[in-house]
């Protein structure tokens, strides 16, 4: 099912229903571009690989949400699932992010849909910004019931007490053309007066014309209009159940489009308190992503992180962790989500039938729509299911707790680094590295002078960070503890354990924050001095090269008077 901000609104009770009845939910997410992973290194900590896609993903947000809830039919025990795609595109006028061309390019060419996107997509808050918009209407609310009460409870004014408006000249075409509307309103000639493409100060002016020439004989509202315009409207005087029912409209539609503008944070603040168990499939950016969007801005410290997450998502599984684990890892040769569901159709798993929602049969293994989010959730979720019954664990609410899944809990699935997962509610296993090293070397080597260097030490492993840099893995590990005292020595070439390196790392790291928070109480401190006149800040220019000030004037009288001789010479060739 496809999910916009036309049927949002209405769909969203049956997406609230579907998530407390399911018994997990799978989840995959597009976005507007991610990082190339290129500065990721293969024995980066678990912790230094959250800290540099916190770093360069900044900026980039989900413009589609799949999400496919799993639960058991109890006539047949089979499972039976949901899936919905969902577009997202922030709607406050002051959102900004950041796009990558390959990411976009990719997914025309799979079919995205980015009108679509750009017209209809769901807008999305975080809790803080949730809280502002509640605040922010409840006083609106307040402020314009308080206006209704006295307009119901006001008696006729007496005329020497009105207020009698002085009107501009260039406004008084626009005035006496609004008079005549609204004359006819009076009169029933005309049913509404509606001013659309009027400035703060013309609304002005028409209140004022109201109170002063149409005192309690016509009422008047607002209407919304595109751009995030409004219209005054300008009716016959209503009664007071009139106004107060009028009044509760207004209240309904202000709820209607507090709705719009928080949200897929509706959907996520479901998921988040059901507590179901979720599924996906790699799924680290995905969760950062949805937490920063729908909850809060992600914390730079890792333990921070791993906590935020716990406590939005308590339980979670990824299937790339799980076909890469020790039980699995000898059956998958890829762990590449089509890859994973392709050895799933073989021995020794079996297929698992499932059923959809009759109406909500969108998708199906046989023709499949890769790239679309709603399509890679209910895909991610299959595979699991099979994962699950190939463990001969049963589908029921809180399977996610039974001990065969035990080892696969909460553990997010890293790329291209040896640290193979976060585990977010737990410490990861620290890898012995005494067998890495560090190196700098001459720009002009290539890998085979790398390895000519370390052939006393057997065959090695190059992991390479630029032209002049990499690290170095022995595959003797035996070799290791010998390696920096007996390398033989090359102009440019440098080495280090990769422990001192570390160090090292963490060191530069902490300096460069202090210098960048020390850069900043600088630029505040700068910010609240006092600016200095112009004049001032010329004599002390001045000053500084021993100028007294009357030699200063006396400088630039000369000047002035050679400058004007030059203007009325130039004059006088060219008049």
């Amino acid at each position: 099912m496809e999910v916009v901000k036309s049927n949002f609104k209405d769909l969203l009770p049956e997406i609230t229903k579907d998530i407390e009845e399911s018994c997990f939910i799978s989840i995959d997410c597009e976005f507007t571009g991610i990082n190339s992973e290129r500065n990721i290194m293969p024995f980066d900590s678990s912790k230094e690989y959250y800290e540099k896609q916190l770093k360069t993903s900044k900026g980039f947000i989900i413009i589609q949400l799949g999400l496919t809830m799993f639960k058991k039919d109890p006539e047949d025990d089979l499972p039976k699932l949901k899936s919905y795609n969902i577009y997202t595109f922030p709607s406050h006028r002051t959102a900004t992010f950041t796009c990558q061309a390959e990411s976009l390019t990719f997914l025309g060419n799979n079919g995205f849909d980015f009108t679509k996107l750009f017209t209809n997509g769901i807008s999305y808050c975080t809790t803080a910004e949730e809280e502002k918009l509640r605040s922010n209407l409840k006083e609106k609310q307040e402020q314009r019931m308080e206006q209704v009460k006295k307009r119901i409870s006001s008696e006729e004014q007496d005329i020497s007490s009105r207020v009698f408006i002085n009107i501009p000249e260039n406004e008084r075409e626009f005035i006496n053309n609004a008079r005549e509307q609204i004359k006819r309103v009076v009169d029933k000639t005309l049913l509404e007066a509606v001013f659309e493409k009027v400035t703060a100060f013309q609304r002005k002016l028409l209140y004022e014309l109201i109170e002063q020439d149409f005192y309690n004989q016509v009422s008047t509202s607002t209407k919304n209009l595109e751009n995030n315009k409004k219209a005054l409207i300008v009716s016959v005087k209503r009664s007071s159940e009139d106004e107060m029912r009028l009044e509760n409209d207004r209240i309904r539609d202000d709820e209607r489009n507090l709705i719009d503008s928080i949200g897929l944070r509706l959907i996520m603040k479901e998921i988040s308190a059901s507590k179901k168990l979720i599924i996906g499939h790699n799924c680290l950016l995905d969760i950062m992503y949805l937490t920063n969007q729908c909850f809060q801005e992600l914390p730079e410290d890792y333990d921070g992180f791993k906590k935020l997450i716990h406590e939005k998502f308590p339980y979670i599984m990824d299937t790339k962790f799980l076909a890469n684990s020790d039980k699995f890892k000898d059956i998958f040769s890829s762990t590449v989500l089509n890859d994973v569901y392709e050895r799933l159709l073989k021995k020794p798993f079996n297929k698992v039938n499932v059923k959809w929602e009759d109406e909500y049969n969108t998708y199906s293994l046989e023709t499949p729509k890769e790239h679309e989010a709603g399509y890679d959730s209910f895909l991610t979720g299959y595979c699991f299911l099979v994962i699950l019954n190939h463990l001969k664990v049963p589908l029921a609410p809180k399977f996610e707790k039974s001990k065969e899944l035990g080892a696969f809990l909460n553990r997010i699935a890293l790329q291209r680094i040896l640290n193979p997962y976060i585990y977010l509610t737990g410490n990861e296993p620290i890898p012995n590295r005494s067998h890495v090293f560090f190196i700098k070397f001459p720009h002009t080597w290539v890998g085979s002078d790398i390895h000519d260097h370390f052939k006393n030490y057997g065959k090695i492993q190059i992991a390479w960070v630029d032209n002049s840099t990499a690290f170095i893995s022995l595959m003797n590990r035996e070799n290791s503890s010998c390696v920096i005292k007996t390398i033989g020595k090359a102009a440019g070439f440098d080495i280090k354990s990769f422990a001192d390196y570390q160090t090292e790392s963490e060191r530069m790291q902490k300096k460069r924050k202090k210098d960048e928070s020390s850069d900043q109480e600088s630029s505040l401190k700068s910010d609240s001095q006092p600016k200095q006149k112009h004049l001032e800040t010329e004599f002390q220019i001045f000053e500084s090269k021993n100028w007294t000030k009357n030699q200063l004037r006396t400088f630039l009288s000369i000047a002035f008077i050679i400058i004007l001789i030059l203007c009325m010479q130039q004059y006088f060739i060219n008049p």
